[in-house]
């Protein structure tokens, strides 16, 4: 009996070595098969976006208050709130600051992100047609669309947000049409008056050619008449003159002579004649002078 036991024991170890061998060779045969075969992707689980959503749309709440004073009512975003001062962010408006004390009655309410941004591309949208430089409308409608969607409360709601973006994206294509036309349009009335202008100018130059040439006609006949009227007092000149020389000689002639003989009237009558006709001498030189 004991000679059995301890061969039992040996047989018994080498058959559990032999297992473990036999094992050991499975495993490593099996392992590269299984590393070679296809992995079956496993499918992601989704996260619920409208659950998210709705969580952080208790955080992310937009304060916002409509504001009645006596003229108009002002309804923005709340950026700043005291016990006196309510100050807002309005569309179009900017930022805006209000007395309390002033307001006759202040509605607060809170909006979604979502329904917020889409307000504010909708304000753009609309303004884009009725401001000069439009462009810039459509790319802060488009800016507040797409933040919209981003916060959008499920699927159906993004995708409706999406049509919104899509609408958007045509409407800015026919507003660049448009504003194509308009500028066509602008050069044409531009080129329009350009000749207009430009042919007035040519007019008016025509004209001021035509009133310097009969300027000038009328300053030749003018020059030719004052040569005649020259060439006439020249004359004139010339004769009276020689009356001048005429009747020096006659007084000088009867200062030599004896006195006596002639009356106190003829020399003064004779004097007077000389004395007249210096004077018309000296005008008509005054006169020939000044032409």
């Amino acid at each position: 009996m004991d000679v059995e036991g301890p061969s039992l024991s040996v047989n018994g170890g080498n058959e559990m070595r032999t297992i473990g061998r036999a094992l050991l060779v499975i495993v490593v045969l099996c392992v590269p098969f299984a590393l070679a075969a296809p992995q079956e992707e496993v499918p992601a689980v989704e996260a619920d976006a409208e659950a998210e959503w709705e969580v952080g749309a208790r955080s992310e709440a937009i304060p916002m208050a409509e504001v009645l004073l006596d003229k108009e009512t002002v309804r923005g975003r709340v950026l700043l709130e005291t016990d006196d001062v309510l100050r807002l962010s309005s569309f179009g408006k900017g930022v805006i600051g209000l007395r309390i004390g002033a307001a006759r009655e202040i509605r607060r309410f809170d909006l979604p992100p979502a329904v917020y941004f889409e307000e504010m591309g909708d304000f753009h949208q609309q303004r884009a047609w009725s401001v000069d430089d439009g462009a810039t409308e459509f790319v802060k409608a488009r800016q507040a669309y797409m933040n919209a969607r981003r916060h959008a409360r499920g699927q159906a709601e993004r995708l409706r947000i999406q049509e919104r973006l899509d609408h958007l994206a045509a409407e800015r294509l026919e507003w660049q049409e448009e504003a194509l036309r308009r500028e066509e349009l602008r050069r044409a009335q531009e080129q329009t008056e350009l000749i207009r202008v430009q042919k007035k100018i040519a007019e008016e130059q025509l004209e001021a050619g035509r009133r310097h040439e009969r300027y000038i006609e009328d300053l030749v006949r003018a020059v030719a008449d004052l040569d005649g009227r020259l060439d006439r007092v020249s004359i004139v000149l010339e004769a009276l003159s020689d009356d001048m020389e005429d009747l020096e000689d006659d007084v000088s002639t009867l200062s030599r002579r004896d006195r006596s003989y002639v009356s106190v009237q003829v020399f003064q009558d004779l004097k007077r004649s000389h004395d007249s006709l210096s004077r018309d001498v000296d005008r008509l030189r005054r006169g020939s002078s000044r032409d």
